[in-house]
């Protein structure tokens, strides 16, 4: 991943150069082909993304085998909160819609990210919660927690 396309993207809106190059190491792209599920309710919670393309659908399983859509992922979007904060286990299904590029980083080394490099992790987790500020459920307070522990 190269840090000079990290800018068009709002996670990253903001960060200097320096901050950059030490971020961008931990990304890595990953394509999926429409319809594809990048991950379903209950599988280990490993990787947050960051939306290039396309769209990606999070829906909620309900009991009777429907799912609920929660929200549409658009481009510098982010999903799999989960990984990011630190839970075991997605809460929710991530499916393309179309065909999707993204930039995924372990929620692990996004984490020791944010605790080894303070002024990195805050600036990182203040654009996190701006982005989850719209997300049901208390994201935003989840992600500012982040940096708390």
């Amino acid at each position: 991943m190269l840090a000079e396309e990290l800018p068009a993207l709002s996670l990253f809106e903001g960060l200097g150069v320096d901050d950059l190059e030490v971020v961008a190491p931990l990304f890595r792209r990953v394509t999926f082909p429409a319809g594809a599920r990048i991950f379903s309710k209950g599988e280990e919670a490993t990787d947050l993304y960051v939306l290039e393309s396309g769209e990606v659908v999070i829906c909620v399983p309900l009991h009777d085998g429907g799912c609920m859509d929660v929200t549409t992922v658009q481009r510098g979007g982010i999903w799999g909160w989960s990984a990011a904060l630190g839970r075991a286990e997605y809460t929710a299904n991530a499916t393309c819609r179309g065909e999707t590029t993204a930039l995924a980083v372990r929620g692990s080394d996004l984490r020791r990210l944010i605790h080894t490099q303070t002024h990195l992790g805050k600036r990182l987790v203040e654009r996190m919660a701006q982005l989850a500020a719209n997300r049901p459920n208390g994201l935003r307070d989840q992600v500012m927690q982040l940096f708390e522990r």
